[in-house]
């Protein structure tokens, strides 16, 4: 049993090394039709995407920043991890949505099922990124 346990404990963390591991954007210009818009493109300034966020109704739908922002520049089935780097392994649903905005910066929203929002993060073109919403 003392064995048992240092054996369970190293496949633990390497299941959830490679759940964590990451891997360089793999962005996809098809958007699956759950995400779909009859909105242009719009809102694409920081301001506007900081004070969209910031205001009611919180949290926003996927439906109301689809609304917002117009359909995404790009999507992908993975997790967010950072800028530049998202999950190795793909979302069973839902993914990431990639917006440009006009400054060269980038919003990601994560969802988990197409419908809500998980998470959402501003991208400056350069320097930190910002939380917007969790």
């Amino acid at each position: 049993m003392i064995l048992a346990t240092p054996v369970v404990l190293f496949f633990a963390v390497i299941v959830i090394s490679d759940v964590l591991a990451a891997t360089p954007w793999s962005w996809s210009q098809q958007i699956p039709s759950q995400l779909a818009t009859r909105s242009g493109r719009a809102n694409r300034t920081p301001d506007a995407v900081d004070k969209f966020f910031r205001g009611p109704p919180l949290p926003p739908s996927l439906q109301q920043i689809l609304d917002f922002l117009g359909p995404p520049d790009g999507f992908s089935p993975q997790l967010m991890y950072s800028k530049t780097e998202g999950s190795t392994k793909p979302s069973i649903t839902g993914g990431t949505l990639r917006f440009l905005l006009n400054d060269g910066g980038e919003v990601h929203v994560w969802t988990p099922d197409y419908h809500g929002v998980g998470f959402a993060i501003r991208h400056r073109k350069k320097g930190y990124s910002e939380l917007l919403y969790k």
